[in-house]
């Protein structure tokens, strides 16, 4: 289990990452004596509040307003396609070492969110071929989403929509085999995550009878 201080520390270095990445962008940098981008100034407040909080007090901000800034980036159709690449892979990171859990507050309207605006992600198409690994991250977000340790908070509708997204980029003839293949393979995760977690229902439902 991924203690809280690992937790703080993925988190800001994930912050970090994605506000470098995103400052390399002519849109996004900042110029003197100009406005900061208001994605900009949503990572920049989210670090400042990352690193002045203790491990400790890092349990009690709301997950919601930890994964928001990120969100917006993937949401946002300026971004270009390394950013959206950037955020997506940082969103994956802390998926996968439980920052974002039902321990903490607001854990299930972030994952809520954070499948809404993976599901319906924008950002500026460049090469084609990069555009096709920012979709096969989206894929993967969504089978973390899902097939990971969070993925019980989900409602009917989030996991739908990854169904729906990992079968459509499975089925267009304008995209490579590569990315078909990583859509169906998303796409065999998520459904047999869910009839796992329907077997286990069930068992516990006939528990419940019996008793």
């Amino acid at each position: 289990m991924t203690t809280p201080s690992a937790t703080r520390r993925i988190t800001l270095c994930q912050v970090q990452e994605l506000l470098t990445v995103l400052r390399q962008n002519v849109r996004f940098a900042s110029h003197q004596g100009g406005p900061a981008s208001p994605i900009i100034s949503k990572l920049t407040s989210l670090l400042s509040l990352v690193r002045s909080t203790s491990d400790a007090e890092f349990g009690s901000i709301s997950r919601l307003d930890l994964v928001a800034p990120f969100l917006d980036v993937v949401k946002s159709e300026e971004t270009s396609a390394d950013g959206t690449g950037a955020a997506l892979t940082a969103l994956a990171t802390l998926l996968d070492f439980g920052v974002i859990s039902e321990a903490f507050p607001q854990a299930q309207e972030a994952m809520s969110e954070l499948v809404d605006a993976v599901t319906t992600a924008r950002f500026e198409l460049t090469d084609p071929r990069f555009d096709e690994v920012v979709k096969m991250q989206i894929i993967e977000v969504l089978q973390s989403s899902v097939c990971g340790s969070s993925g019980h908070l989900l409602g009917d509708e989030s996991v739908w929509d990854s169904v729906q997204t990992c079968f459509v980029n499975r089925n267009q003839v304008v995209h490579s085999w590569t990315l078909c293949h990583r859509a169906e393979r998303g796409l065999f995760m998520i459904v047999r995550a869910v009839f796992a977690r329907f077997a286990v229902l069930v068992a516990e439902q006939e528990e419940g009878g019996d008793g």
